[in-house]
């Protein structure tokens, strides 16, 4: 585990908290820091990504940083930064806290702002919440941060029996991914996008001190649009070079990994690295990309039990909010140690809108509007909505379906107000308002249990442009592959893996891929079995896990003995709805495999 945890010093008190800390210590390579009240435990790894450093000191006030700065130049964290992260004298900030955040958040980068006072931890995220902080819920417990989901949890374990969040839960079951701030655990939050968080011995205080808002630029040249893009993604690669240690790009062959090996080639030495069960079709693509950028190029072959390998580890670091299935990379991290990872991850906002829905979206004008047609909108839809909130008793889940819809009904609200254009709303709701409520952002939390990410397009300049693209930009103009075009041609010649055919950008070459692309897939799918493609193998690079459950005895027998400890673990569950579930799971039915998934996590997360 890296990272940093912060806690009051009152818990060094209590023995077995005092046993938990040392051996923590002493095991995962950490160093214990005084700061006033307060004691931080560093992982000695902090150094090249997850860093926590010192920007500034003013009375009994510290200031730190968590995360990354690559502008207006990389850190050097060895000074107070007070001149670089504050344009104004600090003096003209003390009662305009928010003035504060939008100056230091205005910096490239991936961070979070941490203030340690006398008697309080101030804790700042940035407005995607890239970098979130896991803390205790509670007005009785002392103050504890971690950016560690693990450690906090373990912790909490030694003081109190941890209860679970239902609402999250069902949030899981049917979105395959967390709502808001909450954690499975019903103790533990993280922190939302643009918050300040003051933590203190009475309790804590919340307020949001920026909010999202769209800025469409309705009558702007492509041409121009297109190399404004270039340059921000040009100018990303180039200050991330001056902070990225022998870096490595986990290549797929996909439009996403192509695009950021493309740009990432420019201004580093960056080694390409490919997941596979064989050598099969996807590998063949993503070494045709690699040999033509000059990428050194490895393959990482992976057995049936590859995900079995640190499972735990990633249930309990992400604390439950992210299905094993997105747990891809840490096994091969563990052995290959690289400095650096990067993944292509999140430059698909460049190529289409999540849940862009013709029919639906004409349906659509409120909040309101959009709970009622949230299983038909385009993006996780046919599968999740069978994922019911069966699996709880019914005067549980009367309660729930009324809590949960009051949650997303506050994250919808918040989509709405900003901006007019419904699409665009949609789009946010379903993926851009908080990094950490995408579903694939386990994949992000994975890569931090041993390693350090750096990521293109988390800037605040890329942040901005992406506010200012109408529906529009978003749907039709494919700026992804228009840059591949610009920045290296040959690369739009390498066939699409899902279709064996060529990206392009022209309209009749999208509407004739639209209008194809079920019975390629099915093309595709009859070719890659002849050539060896094993069974269990997905679509793209990542294992198709509901075979390997029902097929494989090893992950069968894990998926019972969880199941089975779930329901020993919690009377809230209908059992012979979970039990029917499984039944039909194993049988193939994978319209359950959330409520399969969801319940692994709850009981890795929950037994004793």
């Amino acid at each position: 585990m890296r990272g940093f945890a912060l806690f009051h010093k009152e818990y060094l008190e209590y023995s077995e908290i005092y046993k938990y800390i040392a051996e923590l210590i002493k095991a995962e390579k950490y160093e214990l820091t005084k700061l006033n009240d307060y004691f931080v435990a560093l992982h000695k790894s902090c150094d090249n990504g997850d860093d926590f450093f010192p920007i500034f000191e003013h009375d009994h006030e510290k200031y730190f940083i968590y995360g990354y700065i690559t502008e207006p130049e990389p850190v050097d964290k060895d000074k107070y930064l007070e001149k670089r992260m504050f344009p104004k004298p600090y003096f003209e900030y003390i009662h305009n806290s928010e003035s504060m955040f939008r100056d230091i958040f205005n910096y490239n980068g991936s961070f979070t702002l941490i203030v340690v006072g006398n008697e309080y931890i101030k804790v700042v995220s940035d407005r995607f919440a890239t970098r979130p902080i896991y803390y205790f819920d509670s007005n009785i417990l002392k103050p504890f941060i971690s950016s560690s989901g693990k450690i906090i949890l373990e912790l909490l374990k030694k003081i109190k029996k941890v209860r679970p969040d239902y609402i999250c839960l069902a949030s899981l079951l049917l979105r395959s991914r967390p709502i808001l701030n909450c954690t499975i655990a019903s103790d533990i939050k993280r922190t939302d996008s643009g918050e300040e968080i003051i933590i203190n011995n009475k309790g804590l205080r919340k307020n949001r001190w920026v909010k999202i808002k769209y800025n469409i630029k309705n009558k702007v040249d492509e041409i121009e649009r297109l190399l404004e893009l270039k340059d921000l993604l040009y100018k990303s690669c180039c200050n991330l070079a001056k902070i990225s240690k022998s870096p490595i790009l986990f290549l797929s062959g996909g439009m996403d990994s192509r695009l950021a090996a493309a740009l990432l080639s420019n201004f580093m030495k960056i080694e390409a690295i490919t997941l596979c069960d064989k050598l099969n079709y996807e590998v063949r693509i993503a070494q045709n990309v690699a040999r033509d950028l000059c990428l050194a190029h490895k393959i990482y072959y992976r057995d049936k039990h590859y995900y079995l390998k640190n499972i735990n580890s990633y249930i309990t670091n992400t604390l439950g909010n992210y299905f094993y299935i997105h747990g891809h990379f840490s096994t091969c991290l563990e052995e290959i140690r690289p400095g650096t990872v990067y993944l292509g991850d999140f430059l698909e906002s460049l190529k289409k809108l999540i849940g862009f829905n013709n029919k639906v979206i004409k349906e659509i004008k409120s909040p309101n509007d959009l709970l009622s047609k949230l299983f038909d909108l385009d993006e996780y839809s046919s599968s999740l909505r069978y994922s019911t909130l069966d699996v709880f008793i019914k005067s549980v889940r009367v309660e729930l379906e009324t809590e949960f819809r009051n949650k997303i009904f506050e994250v919808a609200n918040e989509c709405f107000e900003a901006t007019k254009d419904i699409a665009l709303s949609i789009d946010l709701f379903l993926r851009w308002s908080r990094a950490y409520e995408i579903s694939t952002w386990g994949m992000w939390e994975d890569i931090r249990l041993v390693s350090s990410d750096r990521n293109i397009i988390w800037d605040n300049n890329f942040y901005n442009f992406l506010l200012t693209l109408n529906r529009i930009e978003r749907t039709k103009s494919r700026y992804n592959i228009k840059l591949l075009n610009i920045i290296s041609r040959k690369l739009i010649d390498i066939p699409d893996a899902n279709y064996f055919l060529p990206p392009r950008y022209n309209d009749n070459y999208i509407k004739l891929m639209k209008y194809i692309r079920k019975e390629m897939g099915k093309v595709r799918r009859k070719i890659l079995t002849k050539m060896g493609h094993p069974p269990y193998s997905g679509q793209h690079s990542w294992q198709n896990s509901d075979y390997l459950n029902i097929n494989d005895p090893i992950w069968k027998n894990f998926i019972i003995e969880k199941i089975n400890c779930s329901l020993e673990l919690e009377n809230s569950f209908n059992k012979d709805f979970v039990k029917k579930a499984l039944n039909n799971y194993f049988s193939g039915d994978f319209r359950y495999s959330f409520i399969i998934y969801s319940l692994i996590n709850y009981a890795v997360l929950f037994e004793k």
